[in-house]
């Protein structure tokens, strides 16, 4: 611990106990999320010749983002949901208040304050984008993908996947076991 810079929740040994489940599904799906998303993202970079395929690949990747950011929230708020969570928040609602939820609890405030600052206008931009994507209204708002969006797609995955692994760095959950 003489590199822990963060503070570690305590608990007591059932909410351990019930945390164990969590602690087991979240990376496993997190990471299988991310995998996917590689795998996709890579399709499309092979497709960037061919523009309906691309964007059908794009569209895709877009989605698979969203799934994985929207899983980690489920996940961080079942660890330490912010006060009067409802999991059918808004998005940004609830992407905002989990992780100053998460980042006060952990003593990860700068994290937080410097992502928040500098990567939400992108991720606000994908977001209204997978919106369109996801309850489209007009042809355009499926087929309208660009290799510009992948690369906004690109940035803002690496740097919501730096702030997510910083986020996780030296995570703890301590818990006093009655003898």
């Amino acid at each position: 611990m003489d590199n822990f810079e963060g503070k570690a929740k305590q608990v007591d040994l059932a909410t351990l106990l019930a945390m164990m489940p969590i602690f087991s599904n979240f990376p496993r799906l997190h990471n299988k999320l991310k995998d996917d998303f590689h795998v996709l993202l890579g399709i499309a970079e092979g497709l960037k010749s061919e523009p309906v395929k691309f964007g059908a690949q794009c569209n895709a990747c877009i989605k698979e983002f969203f799934a994985m950011v929207e899983a980690d929230l489920h996940y961080y708020n079942l660890l330490d949901p912010y006060k009067e969570y409802n999991e059918r928040d808004p998005f940004f609602q609830k992407f905002k208040d989990t992780f100053k939820q998460i980042c006060k609890t952990w003593g990860k405030g700068n994290l937080q304050e410097d992502y928040f600052s500098k990567r939400l206008t992108l991720l606000r931009v994908l977001k209204e984008k997978r919106d369109k994507l996801n309850h489209p209204k007009e042809v355009s708002d499926i087929s309208a993908t660009s290799i510009d969006d992948l690369e906004k797609l690109k940035i803002a995955f690496a740097a919501y996947n730096a702030f997510f692994s910083a986020m996780m760095e030296n995570f703890f959950i301590e818990a006093s076991i009655p003898i």
